[in-house]
């Protein structure tokens, strides 16, 4: 299994665009996940018809406007099933042809401290799910697990990190 998770801008651009059909070329993966897309409902199916051939697409514009959270995924190779999806993440459970089972969720956190606050939980509650089953987190947190993480921005301290820290705690989950 290969996936390229891509934080991506101005998805609306010829430019960007390119860039992307560039990256899925050169790691050819079975699975693509974008966050931080800011492409409007009536542009997807222009702009993923132009990048994937065939390939599946889910997203989270059914909650957000400017749909967060895309994931693209070869057919011919996995089947998923969502079974969680919100303003800061999507989880499908995906299966290969083998039966391979196995879980993932993509995540774009709030750059708001207080708003993340609904994203933990809801990993909390799915990761009741997951019991002897792969899961994959991955994505953009939008906070990090050690102040010498961050790089830019405002400084933050311990404090800010340890509802994330909480989190992979709770869930069982290694980095």
């Amino acid at each position: 299994m290969s996936i390229l998770v891509l934080n991506v801008r101005r998805l609306n651009d010829k430019v960007r665009r390119k860039d992307v059909k560039d990256h899925i070329s050169k790691y050819n993966p079975s699975l693509v996940a974008f966050v931080e897309t800011k492409v409007s409902l009536a542009n997807v199916q222009r702009l993923t018809s132009c990048v994937y051939q065939n390939w599946q697409v889910n997203h989270n514009f059914d909650i957000e406007d400017m749909g967060r959270i895309w994931i693209s995924w070869d057919p011919r190779v996995w089947r998923y099933v969502v079974i969680s999806k919100s303003y800061q993440q999507l989880t499908l459970s995906h299966s290969d042809k083998g039966g391979f089972l196995a879980f993932l969720t993509i995540v774009y956190g709030e750059n708001v401290l207080c708003r993340r606050e609904s994203l933990w939980k809801d990993l909390q509650h799915i990761s009741g799910y997951m019991q002897g089953h792969p899961w994959l987190v991955a994505g953009d947190f939008n906070t990090a697990r050690n102040t010498n993480e961050k790089v830019g921005g405002r400084t933050v301290n311990i404090c800010q990190l340890a509802p994330f820290n909480d989190y992979i705690t709770h869930c069982n989950l290694s980095i």
